[in-house]
């Protein structure tokens, strides 16, 4: 009765795989083109605790004090380099570093007065702590250039290395524990 023409005869095999293999797809779960597979950042990426110093640089650069001591741990230590002893006695500070409260301090007078502010720290690698019998944290050396414009007469700008050493905060999210400066100029 009817005649069925060749060319539908071929559509519905066609229509059949492509169906299948959508509903596969579907079933699978197993990619999408709009939200690529997230690497991990111990397989070649950016780290947490390198986010961390780029994350210190931008809260220099930008001025931003909330974002700087967030980056912070509450125990956190800054230690002056010798060559900072005519800084430390200008500012009447007995000790050879600054806790966290007295940090922001310092910190807050220098972004409010400076007109432009450049920190760079180099890249380097993270090694576990040896000085903490826990090993929870981990320590790098890094070289840095600070520019500070206009350029305060007690500070000035500075190049040298900073050693830094993190922590894991009860949230999990790294924090500088301490700073110790070597400034060479």
């Amino acid at each position: 009765m009817f005649k069925e023409s060749s060319e539908s005869s071929h559509v519905r095999p066609i229509t059949a795989v492509i169906l299948v293999a959508l509903i596969a797809l579907i079933l699978a779960g197993c990619w999408n083109p709009f939200k690529p597979k997230v690497v991990p950042y111990f397989a070649g990426g950016l780290g947490q605790e390198e986010r961390l110093l780029i994350d210190l640089q931008y809260a220099y650069n930008t001025k931003d004090i909330v974002r700087y001591i967030n980056l912070l741990a509450d125990t956190f230590r800054f230690r002056f380099a010798d060559l900072d002893s005519a800084y430390r006695k200008s500012k009447n500070i007995q000790l050879p570093y600054l806790g966290k409260s007295d940090e922001e301090a310092s910190a807050r007078g220098l972004f409010a007065n400076a007109d432009q502010i450049a920190l760079r720290i180099d890249a380097g690698q993270w090694q576990p702590n040896s000085g903490d019998p826990s090993g929870l944290s981990l320590k790098t050396r890094r070289y840095y250039t600070l520019d500070i414009q206009p350029t305060p007469p007690e500070v000035g700008n500075a190049a040298g290395y900073a050693t830094f050493i993190i922590q894991r905060d009860e949230h999990g999210a790294w924090r500088i524990v301490r700073w110790d400066d070597e400034v060479l100029l």
